[in-house]
């Protein structure tokens, strides 16, 4: 894996809100309100640490709009928007279906990144960390099982 010392947080924005935290030598991931995540994101960038946001985008759709409306996971984007913009960080927005598609369980699995949680919102961001670390060379294709 190569690393620099940077931090690297994906988060899939909602009521409740998954997160994914690498930095060398360390992988953290978890669920919490929305409210308590991007607090912590927040400490985390005033405690001086350096970090680059992967966050899952909202897509809207016809069946969006049929559905109540719940702005959770679009006003996290914005506020994480903001936070990247306020700390002169990366801030990267991945499409749900990508990183499914591709981070699947097993591939999680075989990273020691799984983590079994009440409405998977943890494996979710876990997901966009994943694709994002591959598709930026972070962490080599082949440390990844093939799936069976």
């Amino acid at each position: 894996m190569d690393l620099d010392q940077r931090l690297i947080v994906a988060i899939d924005p909602g009521k409740m809100t998954g997160y994914a935290l690498l930095k060398p030598g360390s992988f953290l991931s978890g669920q919490a309100p929305l409210q308590d995540a991007l607090v912590w994101i927040d400490e985390t960038f005033t405690a001086g640490h350096r970090m680059t946001i992967v966050c899952e985008d909202f897509i809207y759709t016809a069946a969006t709009a049929k559905k109540t409306r719940q702005t959770w996971s679009t006003e996290g984007i914005g506020v994480l928007r903001y936070l990247a913009s306020k700390y002169d960080v990366g801030f990267y927005l991945q499409a749900p279906v990508d990183a499914k598609k591709f981070s699947t369980n097993d591939k999680l699995k075989a990273m020691g990144w799984y983590k079994p949680t009440k409405g998977g919102h943890a494996n979710d961001a876990a997901r966009h960390l994943l694709l994002y670390c591959i598709k930026n060379k972070l962490i080599d294709p082949r440390d990844i099982i093939k799936e069976t």
